[in-house]
C-alpha cells in the first residue's frame, strides 16, 4: 500500500540522484534512516 508507493518512489528517485556521487552518498544515508524507521514501525 503506502509502503509500496514509497519504495517505488525511492527506486526512481535513487536512479535520478545516482548521477551525482555526493548526492548519492546523501541519498544512501536518507534511505538507511528511512529503512530503520520502517523496520521499527514494522515491529510495532
Amino acid at each position: 500500500m503506502a509502503c509500496e508507493v514509497v519504495q517505488a518512489l525511492d527506486v526512481l528517485w535513487g536512479f535520478f540522484l545516482h548521477t551525482n556521487d555526493i548526492t548519492t552518498a546523501t541519498w544512501n544515508r536518507v534511505v538507511a534512516r528511512r529503512w530503520f524507521v520502517l523496520m521499527g514501525d514494522w515491529e510495532k
